[in-house]
């Protein structure tokens, strides 16, 4: 599973691509749910997103780091545990799905209404070239951005809906490093090449480099899945 510290978990605070109320727009469309949980909230992007579909909305990570960026919401409660006296009309992973074993999907699955909706969404950054040539070397894991709950075989969920789709979005060289320092492997990568603590000022001039502008275009392909039970 994929570590963030408190450097990660700043960069990671700092700049999100700003897609997620986009691909939950696509996945729930007009739905209004009274109460959703968020697994794996991370900082709070996709948790403060459900709220233009969810009244009150709970944003669950077992991340210290993470959930002290989280970032503020009226109608957000953000918590480390699940001991939770009540159910939940929507259970949302973000990109999460992929850090959720069979025993900790069964756990969260009793949280979920006897009617309840499910969702998976995650997106795939789809870097431009002088960025993917500045990442040769570095190590990923096995991420599936696409990953669904066949794995889980899981027959108390029936499959309503699925899809992809191309988005994009701007960011500036500044956004761009945190959204690559966001990323642990990365952050580790671009730490041992720059050889500092944090990379980001090293990283910046190097994208300058790069990019004569300074907004730099960003393309993703975002995926969904939608269950009900």
């Amino acid at each position: 599973m994929e570590k963030y510290n408190s450097q990660t978990a700043f960069h990671y605070k700092a700049f999100r691509p700003p897609i997620h109320r986009q691909i939950l727009n696509r996945t729930l469309g007009p739905s209004i749910f009274t109460r959703a949980l968020d697994v794996g909230c991370g900082t709070g992007q996709s948790t403060i997103a459900l709220t233009y579909f969810c009244n009150q909305v709970v944003g669950y990570d077992s991340n210290g780091p993470m959930l002290k960026q989280a970032h503020p919401h009226p109608r957000v409660h953000y918590s480390s545990d699940l001991d939770f006296n009540f159910q939940f009309e929507l259970l949302s992973f973000f990109g999460s799905i992929n850090y959720i074993n069979k025993l900790k999907f069964s756990q969260l699955l009793n949280l979920l209404t006897p009617k309840g909706t499910l969702i998976c969404c995650d997106f795939d950054l789809q870097y431009p070239s002088p960025i993917r040539s500045l990442l040769k070397g570095s190590k990923r894991g096995n991420y599936d951005p696409a990953k669904d709950l066949s794995s889980y075989e899981i027959r108390a969920l029936q499959e309503i809906d699925r899809g992809s789709t191309k988005l994009t979005f701007q960011a500036s060289v500044k956004e761009t490093a945190h959204l690559l320092l966001g990323d642990s492997y990365f952050f580790s990568f671009f730490q041992k090449y720059d050889q500092s603590e944090d990379p980001i000022d090293g990283l910046i001039a190097t994208l300058n480099n790069y990019f004569s502008k300074d907004e730099i275009e960003h393309e993703v392909i975002a995926y969904w899945t939608k269950y009900s039970r």
